[in-house]
């Protein structure tokens, strides 16, 4: 079974603790930590059908043993803007936090209190509650993901702005023995990563998946480098948090975007800039 790498590598706790010194040297000792974060847990309602009360077409893909993390420490992560004072990540990126924050473009000068986390009790995505928003990324209309199409994803690993592209391989089942759940999941066959020299996608976690035409698809959860592959939590899941009711993404007036081998650096690059793609810092007491 393949062992995972999350977003916790050493050299992003050691990026985390260099941009929590910088942000916090020379303030008054009540300025230093946020306030513990308020949590709260959402699952799929008891009588959701197929097992584990996965979307049908992940109630029989391919089961794969998740191996579990190192311990819980200081890290980094991504998330993005999905609405006025929200924004989605993946869950491992805050679910050991006693608090954290928001950093824009990485920049500790300007980091913002997380004030509440939602995590779903069955997949790797989680919505952060605080007092800043940008502008939301597009969601792409329910529709399946084909094997093939591309996809494009943007975030900060090592703390550092970065990028991977991949094409979708299908649909496949994680078995998390720490959480005691099954979480569906989305394998990708990775095509490039940039910059070229990056060793590990650690960090990049959260950050948004994006279809050629821009529309978020899931949020990235995993990489396994060994295998070329990274993985993603579908945006079926992601939205569960947003809607309980299961109703479709709501179609966002962002202005639409256009992605391809040639471009997705760019865009990426606009998107920190415009903040809808910011770096989550993560604190453990």
């Amino acid at each position: 079974m393949p062992k995972l790498k999350w977003g916790t590598t050493w050299i992003v706790i050691a990026v985390a603790l260099v941009i929590l010194f910088r942000n916090f040297a020379g303030t008054a000792p009540e300025q230093r930590r946020p306030p513990p974060l308020e949590r709260e847990s959402w699952s799929l309602p008891q009588d959701a059908p197929g097992a584990e009360g996965l979307p049908e077409a992940y109630r029989r893909a391919p089961l794969y043993d998740l191996a579990p993390g190192g311990p819980a420490g200081n890290s980094v992560g991504t998330a993005f803007a999905v609405g006025e004072g929200l924004w989605l990540t993946a869950q491992h990126v805050v679910e050991h936090c006693d608090s954290g924050y928001l950093l824009p473009r990485a920049d500790p000068t300007r980091a913002t209190p997380i004030a509440a986390v939602t995590v779903h009790r069955s997949a790797d995505v989680a919505v952060l509650r605080l007092a800043a928003s940008a502008d939301s990324l597009p969601v792409r209309e329910q529709a399946p993901l084909e094997a093939g199409e591309p996809g494009y994803a943007f975030g900060f690993p090592a703390g550092e702005p970065g990028a991977v592209r991949g094409t979708l391989i299908g649909p496949i089942r994680f078995r998390r023995g720490d959480r005691g759940t099954v979480e569906p999941s989305d394998a990708w066959a990775e095509s490039e990563r940039r910059p070229a020299g990056l060793d590990s996608l650690g960090g990049l976690s959260g950050s948004p998946l994006l279809d050629g035409g821009g529309g978020v698809i899931g949020v990235v959860s995993a990489e396994s480098a060994r295998r070329g592959r990274f993985y993603s939590a579908p945006l079926s899941a992601a939205w569960q948090l947003l809607e309980p009711d299961g109703s479709a993404p709501r179609p966002s007036a962002a202005r639409p975007l256009r992605l391809d081998a040639q471009s997705f650096w760019r865009t990426g690059e606009e998107l920190r800039a415009r903040e809808s793609v910011s770096l989550v810092y993560c604190r453990v007491d």
